[in-house]
């Protein structure tokens, strides 16, 4: 299983949420850097590092943020601590994590790093544990750059339009909303359209949890807003380039 799941975290955006990693395998202390194993599930983004194999043309928060330094942490923690890590590997840990995550917790991150295409299975097994959860179900919250290869109800469709590539991000975006999928479009903040903006002919909105200027704690986590749950019927989602 290459799913290994955080209990809390101290994001700002997403606040005290179970985080979820997708793997290319388990880690263990004495072999691939965490980062290799995350990578052999991008294989095909163009945000990939060069040095991961990919193209580099764009950053990717999760090779150059928090977020692998955050897991690295947590990969050793649970290496030293074992069955008393508050989260762990695989559907056993996750549901462990879900029982020790903040009482106010009501969605998982699924993909806090690494791609749903990685372990589409486990992907799956993970999100329908965490809706049919013993006490309140939680939402998922889930993303692909490789939407094509996936069901419209696994994950958001990713499309990049940042970087220059609006045009392109918004013609990607409309082919994916044809198949089926509720887009999440990221773009430069000079692209961002105004309101009554839509994909395909339906809504898209700004991320409530991007509404704060950068490095504020958001008046709106992704706890509280809850829309990139893809089995949701609500709108698409804008966000600004991070």
């Amino acid at each position: 299983m290459t799913i290994f799941t955080i209990a809390r975290s101290s994001n700002k955006k997403t606040g005290d949420i179970p985080q979820v990693a997708i793997m290319g395998d388990r880690w263990t202390p004495d072999g691939p850097h965490a980062g290799e194993l995350v990578a052999q599930t991008c294989q095909g983004c163009r945000r990939l590092p060069k040095k991961h194999g990919g193209a580099g043309e764009a950053r990717c928060y999760a090779f150059g943020g928090t977020g692998q330094l955050a897991l690295l942490s947590a990969l050793r923690a649970e290496a030293q601590k074992g069955a008393k890590y508050a989260g762990g590997w695989g559907l056993k840990g996750f549901q462990k994590a879900l029982k020790r995550s903040a009482r106010t917790a009501k969605a998982v991150r699924l993909g806090m790093i690494g791609d749903p295409v990685g372990d589409l299975e486990a992907v799956r097994e993970i999100a329908a544990a965490a809706r049919a959860a013993e006490s309140d179900p939680f939402d998922v919250l889930v993303y692909s750059h490789f939407w094509r290869k996936i069901k419209p109800s696994d994950a958001m469709a990713s499309v990049d339009g940042d970087n220059g590539r609006a045009d392109e991000g918004f013609k990607e975006a409309d082919r994916a909303a044809r198949a089926g999928f509720r887009v999440a479009l990221v773009l430069d903040e000079e692209d961002l359209p105004g309101p009554g903006f839509t994909i395909n002919g339906k809504a898209a909105i700004l991320c409530p949890a991007q509404r704060e200027p950068v490095g504020r704690r958001a008046a709106v986590t992704c706890n509280d807003c809850r829309l990139c749950d893809p089995q949701k019927s609500g709108p698409h989602i804008l966000f600004r380039s991070h």
